[in-house]
């Protein structure tokens, strides 16, 4: 490379396939280093743009092969890892941005730098193949095969980065009897009812990467192309926009989630696990895991703009930043209630 570069260290547990998270006109992958001095943001102009955040001011600027997609620091802050729109999955140091190793055919796969491990799945045989790659060497040191019909959708981590939680794509049944709800039906009882309802099933898998066993459970419960999957006490999230949320708990019993609407582009959990934190653009809302009103703060939308948020930032003070597709990001200070956008070029 030439200089011109959750998670939930603080933001990397998230299992974000290439195709999701490509720039779309603007910003695409980012990542926090892990002193939350600098922010790395890549472009679809194949730079990555590197930002004071004492400043948010961009204080240089690296030329990418291919467009950025997804990108993330080691835990100690050493590498730079960036997943690009030519699936490759290339380690840098970051100190210079030499090329330490790289990985091609690389779309699904999660992160966990406190674990040093990859994980990335693709369909093979009917189940799924998960490869298992040392972060600092790039090295393959296990591959795992899942059972027949076990084709995972979205997956993440757990912390120490021993156990896989995946949701399968959505299969037929004949289980399910198709039926509109009622006009009596309201709300969230509403999209559950859709749910037992549409005809699909998938299955809640617990995958043993040190062991290299598969644990199934079918589930009533059917969706896709996830943003955050996290395991938090006995519970898994799998978090994505829209009427699809829910939280699994160790017997695979599901409970839909009611983001109230504030849902927007993108959805995560906080990294102390007590807020689902969701952006529309250029405005981000946090939601009590508990339950009760959303607070939403933000910045007014680009005018002409289909702003769309990429995703969080968590820095050492408490600020949250969201990355935009428009060519911006946005600070929020909950503590002093405001936003403030800052332009990326």
């Amino acid at each position: 490379m030439k200089r011109i570069l959750a998670a939930l260290a603080l933001s990397t547990s998230l299992a974000l396939p290439a195709a999701a998270n490509l720039p779309s006109g603007g910003l695409g992958g980012f990542s926090l280093s892990p002193d939350g001095a600098t922010l790395l943001a890549g472009g679809d102009n194949r730079v990555i743009y590197v930002i004071d955040t004492a400043t948010f001011e961009v204080k240089d600027r690296i030329w990418s092969p291919s467009m950025p997609v997804w990108m993330d620091h080691s835990a100690d802050g050493s590498l730079v890892y960036v997943l690009d729109s030519d699936d490759v999955l290339t380690a840098y140091a970051a100190a210079d941005m030499s090329k330490k190793w790289a990985i091609d055919r690389v779309r699904d796969m999660v992160f966990r730098p406190e674990a040093n491990r990859i994980v990335q799945w693709r369909g093979a045989s009917g189940g799924t193949e998960i490869t298992v790659i040392d972060a600092a060497s790039g090295a393959q040191t296990k591959t795992i095969a899942t059972p027949e019909g076990t084709n995972i959708d979205s997956a993440g981590l757990s912390d120490d980065g021993a156990m896989l939680y995946a949701i399968t794509r959505q299969d037929k049944t004949e289980e399910e009897t198709k039926e509109q709800p009622g006009d009596d039906v309201k709300g969230l009882d509403k999209e559950i009812f859709r749910k037992k309802h549409d005809g699909y099933m998938a299955q809640l898998l617990t995958v043993d990467l040190e062991a290299g066993t598969t644990a199934a459970t079918p589930s009533w419960y059917s969706a896709s192309n996830f943003d955050d999957v996290r395991k938090v006490g006995e519970q898994v999230f799998y978090l994505k926009p829209g009427s699809d949320p829910m939280v699994a708990d160790a017997a695979g019993e599901v409970t839909m989630l009611d983001l109230q609407r504030a849902n927007g582009d993108y959805v995560e959990i906080s990294p102390d696990a007590t807020e689902i934190v969701a952006g529309d653009g250029g405005k981000v809302s946090f939601i009590p895991v508990t339950g009760g009103a959303p607070l939403t703060i933000g910045v007014e939308d680009l005018p002409g703009w289909f702003e769309k948020t990429q995703g969080f930032e968590y820095l050492p003070d408490g600020r949250v930043v969201a990355v935009t597709d428009g060519w911006r990001i946005v600070v929020i200070d909950r503590a002093a209630g405001s936003a403030t956008a800052y332009p990326v070029y």
